[in-house]
């Protein structure tokens, strides 16, 4: 455990305390998240899958370096899921829609708003997940328009319900 303490005291440029452990762990999520992220844009065949986790890995990057100039836990929790929301929803747009097997990740955001957030922000995440589920099954036919033009929509309202929790 010293040596974790140790390699992100040195990344970190400060030594590290116990109130900190909520932050370490912040770090290396987002570190993973922007790495798998470029992962999945370097070894996917799909170009538009390409492209959305090329802008993801830069949105997660960006995330990264907001949380480290002093972005709350809570508010970087929201981007986050938000940032995976969206690309999980362009990934499954592409690689199958509803039958999609990313789709399965949606519970991995009610599950981390759980644990950083607390029960009500899982169940806002809970019907976001949902609602995006209804998306990817009836947009296209209902808005006629395609589910990404949706979600694209809905996301801007979402954006700022974001950016006013993140500051109060």
């Amino acid at each position: 455990m010293r040596r974790w303490q140790a390699l992100f005291s040195a990344w970190l440029g400060r030594t590290l305390h116990q109130e900190d452990g909520s932050r370490v762990f912040g770090y290396a999520a987002l570190t993973l998240a922007a790495l798998s992220a470029w992962l999945a844009a370097t070894t996917t065949p799909l170009p538009m899958v390409q492209l959305t986790s090329s802008v993801t890995t830069l949105l997660w990057l960006l995330l990264l370096v907001a949380f480290y100039r002093g972005l709350s836990t809570v508010g970087t929790c929201h981007w986050g899921c938000l940032i995976s929301l969206i690309e999980n929803n362009v990934t499954a747009w592409y690689s199958g829609g509803v039958y999609s097997s990313v789709l399965a990740w949606m519970g991995v955001l009610v599950l981390a708003s759980y644990f950083v957030v607390g029960r009500k922000a899982a169940v806002v995440w809970v019907g976001i997940s949902i609602a995006v589920h209804g998306l990817q099954a009836f947009g296209a036919q209902w808005l006629g328009a395609g589910t990404l033009v949706v979600v694209w929509r809905l996301s801007k309202r979402v954006l700022l319900w974001l950016t006013i929790h993140s500051y109060f």
